[in-house]
């Protein structure tokens, strides 16, 4: 897992094209850019531009990814993202090759860090994550994101 603000994204740019391609398109996203799913490079990277209101952390799941690595950036809003290694949760829904996730139930003791505007969490495909979570209990806020999908 890495946790760093939008604007160091460039000491990243040596893990490959894609994670340069990636940031650049994160730094030149204007703050009113639609919902959309828009393919960067094919299905190698996809952007995932979304609103919503968090959510209550006990109606969420837990979910890992096999193919991609994801990168979750927050443009305005904040939100708690849950985290926790793979081997240590039970799998609730196996493995969907469609939608590339495995879901799992929730565990209480999972680590946790608060994402705010200009801060992005990369989540390998051995952290399960549950994003889009309330920060204070019982209030929903209003966030801006793009998750970035890239081909591991």
């Amino acid at each position: 897992m890495i946790l760093d603000f939008l604007t160091q994204s460039p000491r990243y740019h040596h893990l490959g094209p894609l994670w340069k391609l990636g940031f650049d398109f994160l730094q030149n996203l204007p703050s009113d850019a639609p919902d959309e799913r828009i393919e960067l490079d094919g299905e190698r990277l996809v952007a995932i531009v979304q609103s919503y209101e968090t959510h209550d952390p006990a109606t969420r799941f837990f979910e890992a990814h096999r193919r991609y690595v994801d990168i979750q950036y927050i443009i305005s809003g904040r939100e708690t993202l849950y985290f926790t290694p793979v081997d240590t949760l039970t799998v609730d829904v196996p493995f969907s090759e469609a939608k590339d996730v495995t879901k799992y139930h929730i565990i209480p003791d999972a680590e946790s860090v608060i994402l705010s505007a200009g801060k992005f969490m990369v989540l390998w495909q051995d952290e399960a994550h549950m994003p889009s979570c309330q920060v204070v209990p019982g209030r929903p806020e209003a966030v801006r994101k793009v998750v970035l999908k890239l081909e591991a």
